[in-house]
């Protein structure tokens, strides 16, 4: 049987002299969730789309299912606004969607004023996945 070859000096030199060590390169210091529970629901990045997850009573007030899907492509932008209250809001533009109150609108999640930051880089991952979207759809040769 051979002998298993050492290949940790070629580990040390390109990678120790670079960056520090794989670990470091290949990890960043923050990772947002993929999903964004609030105070009336929850959110869930998937790669159709957004997933809401809503109680029986409160999907019925919106008139949706308890669970409710929208595409990538029907969404238009998300923005971290408050209510009236001062409660701090996610709110999801959709195409061909009606402009409802933010008590009926089913895509709003509102959220607890401690976890305003984390809704925030919520609402930015979206944006960002929506940008690199239209960005790859509208790129020549695109087939998406």
């Amino acid at each position: 049987m051979p002998e298993p070859v050492d290949f940790s000096w070629l580990l040390h030199e390109t990678w120790a002299a670079s960056a520090g060590s794989f670990i470091f390169v290949c990890s960043t210091s923050v990772v947002t969730s993929s999903r964004l529970t609030g105070v009336d629901g929850s959110v869930e990045l998937t790669l159709e789309g957004l997933t809401f997850y809503r109680a029986s009573a409160q999907a019925a007030d919106r008139g949706t299912g308890r669970v409710h899907q929208v595409e990538w492509s029907r969404i238009e932008q998300a923005e971290l606004a408050d209510s009236s209250k001062g409660r701090p809001m996610l709110r999801i533009t959709v195409a061909d969607s009606a402009a409802l109150r933010a008590k009926r609108d089913p895509h709003v999640v509102r959220v607890k004023r401690k976890a305003r930051e984390v809704a925030q880089e919520f609402a930015d991952r979206i944006n960002d996945e929506v940008g690199a979207r239209r960005r790859w759809k509208s790129s020549p040769g695109s087939s998406f």
